[in-house]
């Protein structure tokens, strides 16, 4: 990305590793800041525009444009700096310039956020160094097919293009933390464990279950993270799914076809001819 040819540009000092110490405190960073500015950094080339965050968690653009505005200013106060003022009146301050840099939608009407190259090389060493996990702060608001329902189904057609919502039920990003504190990062079905397998790519990467299926509740309810949700690998969330089986049944169907493929390869093994050396 050539960062010269971007509108809004303007330079603070806040270097890569004022940043890192600024991500981890939570006097400055509230959680639900986090959540926002890993958001933008989940997204391609690390931007977004307040509309498309907002749709992707049933929330107002206005929330996170105010969400950026304080925490901008929150920080320039901490680190007794200006924040860029505004090009239209300079007697006010930009505080969403703090934290990213600007940019006109090419739709005309939007505006991107891009997050600042130095926030992003912040963020990608804290999760080198695990002191940051993306999966623990994001909102899942990435929804899995498997989760679409017979009439949302009936309604797609090969080729179409059609924008849908899988479903209207906001995941908690704080219940699944507390769920993977409790439970950890291994699948509790297959207990596969992603860090073991794909190292650091790995780390800390697990779906999360809910126990109850979320189209089966009509209203808001309460999430028990210990009680109705446990961590599992995608393979295993989609066979619970697409087979509505528990989690103890799954587990045991899983058992039984090793068990079996155990006993088939004894077979074989004694049908084969004696080796003769």
């Amino acid at each position: 990305m050539d960062y010269n040819k971007i509108e809004w540009n303007d330079k603070v000092d806040i270097t890569k590793e004022q940043w890192k110490n600024i991500l981890v405190d939570e006097r400055l960073v509230k959680p639900y800041n986090l959540d926002l500015i890993l958001m933008v950094y989940n997204e391609p080339n690390h931007m977004a525009t307040a509309t498309d965050i907002a749709i992707k968690n049933g929330q107002s653009p206005k929330s996170y444009n105010s969400n950026v505005g304080q925490l901008g200013k929150r920080i320039a106060k901490y680190l007794g700096i200006e924040a860029p003022r505004q090009k239209h009146d300079s007697t006010k301050f930009n505080y969403w310039h703090i934290m990213f840099l600007g940019a006109r939608h090419k739709n005309g009407k939007n505006f991107l956020w891009i997050l600042r190259p130095e926030l992003k090389e912040a963020i990608d060493e804290l999760i080198i160094e695990k002191r940051l996990s993306i999966l623990d702060t994001m909102d899942e608001y990435v929804k899995m097919p498997y989760e679409i329902n017979k009439q949302q189904e009936e309604s797609l057609f090969e080729g179409a293009m059609k924008k849908i919502t899988v479903n209207a039920y906001e995941r908690n990003p704080k219940a699944r933390k507390l769920c993977l504190e409790k439970y950890g990062y291994k699948c509790c079905v297959c207990e596969f464990d992603f860090e073991k397998v794909y190292g650091d790519i790995g780390f800390q990467y697990i779906e999360v279950h809910h126990l109850r299926p979320l189209h089966e509740i009509n209203k808001e309810y309460q999430i028990d993270p210990v009680n109705d949700l446990r961590p599992v690998c995608p393979n295993c969330h989609a066979m619970l799914h697409k087979a509505s089986l528990t989690i103890e049944e799954l587990r045991n169907r899983i058992k039984g076809l090793k068990t079996l493929c155990a006993v088939e390869q004894c077979e074989k093994a004694e049908a084969l001819p004696p080796r003769r050396d």
